[in-house]
């Protein structure tokens, strides 16, 4: 389901924290729960990743430093 709606969405990706992008945020999120039972999965540092461009592109830079933190941590 998370994907579905992540690539049905992906044509009204913005910067502005619209409905839509809230929804993918917390898709992404969940996405990043899911791929956790892998930890160090290619699976789990993608998603990563994409949570953290979500946070760039609506202007959280506060929380995608956060994911590349947690990225840095798990590559290590």
């Amino acid at each position: 389901m998370v994907s579905a709606f992540l690539s049905l969405t992906k044509d009204n990706i913005s910067s502005a924290k619209t409905d839509i992008m809230i929804k993918r945020g917390e898709c992404l999120l969940l996405s990043v729960e899911c791929c956790k039972i892998h930890d160090a999965s290619e699976k789990h540092i993608g998603a990563l990743r994409q949570l953290s461009e979500h946070y760039d592109m609506i202007g959280d830079e506060q929380q995608a430093q956060e994911v590349m933190r947690s990225i840095e941590s798990i590559t290590r």
